[in-house]
């Protein structure tokens, strides 16, 4: 469901930023790299999820069968893949904010009171925090892209995790 999707997209990339922010603390190179963006590393594994809602936004409908019914209601389908792209990507960006502000704040909570702390007025770090909601609006647009040339689930999935794990 959608719901979860959404909720393991957060809990994956707050979990395992705070993992990764963890490490980052007791290793001796905290000095020298950026303590704000190391904390949004979670991205890498919140993607999938993310991916995953975007296929199912669109063949969902393939495998019901409702596809007929929303292209009876909206011919155009030009449209009715516009409006279901927007409206994914607004979804994405609020949850994609809503975690990197979440992965961010609890890992300078876990800094605490040394000197490694950032601030959201650093431009690393504010374009770190834009960077990750953007990442995840693109991944979802991807998603919605495959889901519509691969009409079936399962292997608009692997598809889409495929490209995301060979591409970058």
């Amino acid at each position: 469901s959608t719901w979860w999707t959404l909720a393991s997209t957060m809990a994956l990339a707050v979990g395992f930023g705070a993992l990764f922010m963890s490490r980052y603390i007791s290793s001796g190179t905290s000095s020298r790299l950026p303590a704000g963006p190391y904390s949004l590393s979670g991205v890498f594994l919140a993607q999938a999820p993310i991916a995953v809602l975007g296929v199912l936004a669109i063949t969902g409908e393939f495998a019901t069968g409702s596809i007929r019914t929303s292209c009876a209601a909206v011919p155009q389908r030009r449209t009715l893949l516009t409006a279901k792209a927007v409206d994914l990507a607004a979804t994405t960006a609020i949850i994609g904010i809503a975690t990197s502000l979440s992965a961010f704040f609890l890992g300078q909570a876990l800094i605490g009171n040394s000197h490694l702390e950032a601030h959201l007025a650093n431009p690393d770090v504010i374009r770190a925090v834009i960077g990750f909601a953007l990442y995840l609006v693109i991944v979802s647009l991807l998603a919605v892209g495959v889901g519509t040339l691969i009409p079936h689930t399962a292997g608009a999935i692997a598809t889409v995790v495929t490209l995301l794990a060979v591409l970058p």
